[in-house]
């Protein structure tokens, strides 16, 4: 990916596998560590959180709301904003 190293983007794609978010194959070091992982799909959590954030207002709604707040954006935090926002466009 232009603009980011290979170690930033192993990084990231260790955090989404161990939220849950990605199936990946994991490598270990000798002590057991995770040290990269060889991703190959979403999961149904990831396939529903993107979901839930592609509307661009819904995204945009809810980091507003946790960043004015809290100053930090917690991801269990924005995902149920993002399922509140959408239920409301609902009515529900």
């Amino acid at each position: 990916m232009d603009g980011h190293a290979e170690l930033e983007i192993n990084y990231h794609l260790i955090l989404l596998f161990e939220a849950g978010l990605i199936r990946a194959e994991p490598q270990l070091s000798q002590t057991g560590r995770v040290i990269r992982v060889l991703p190959f799909s979403l999961t149904w959590q990831g396939h529903e959180f993107l979901d839930t954030a592609r509307d661009k207002t819904a995204w945009n709604t809810a980091k507003k709301q946790v960043t004015s707040k809290t100053g930090t954006v917690s991801f269990e935090l924005l995902k149920a904003l993002l399922i509140a926002y959408a239920k409301g466009q609902l009515g529900l």
